[in-house]
């Protein structure tokens, strides 16, 4: 949302904004706050809950926690990808919340892609990782 200060509707428009947004549950915090909130996140990513393990539920559900899936040597199917960083017929490198995936082969091409999970085919050479530090 862009507001000007300078003008007096914006400035009812934005009193009117908070208080709505209020109402249906949602809060305002510091930059600092959500900072901590993202830290604390990274810190618990990777664990699961009690609840979680009794239910068996798979870690890479709810984790964030990648899963490559390596179907013959011509598909892969990665998901919880964060982004692709690079992309090439014979390279592609995919990020995650644990580091970089790099795809070396042959006329590769990201065959589908949704918001969690990437479908790549192509003649598949080889996989890289490189974990964050």
């Amino acid at each position: 949302m862009l507001l000007h200060a300078t003008s007096s509707d914006n400035a009812n428009v934005l009193d009117y904004c908070i208080k709505t947004i209020k109402e249906r549950g949602y809060e305002f915090k510091s930059l600092d706050e959500f900072e901590r909130w993202k830290m604390a996140k990274r810190k618990n990513m990777g664990k699961s809950s009690k609840l979680d393990r009794l239910l068996e539920i798979p870690k890479e559900l709810n984790s964030g926690t990648p899963k490559l899936t390596i179907v013959g040597f011509e598909e892969i199917v990665l998901e919880n990808y964060k982004g692709i960083l690079e992309y090439e017929e014979n390279l592609i490198r995919i990020d995650t919340h644990m580091g970089t995936v790099i795809i070396n082969g042959f006329n590769l091409v990201l065959n589908q892609l949704t918001t969690d999970d990437i479908f790549i085919r192509g003649a598949i050479d080889s996989i890289e990782w490189e974990a964050i530090e």
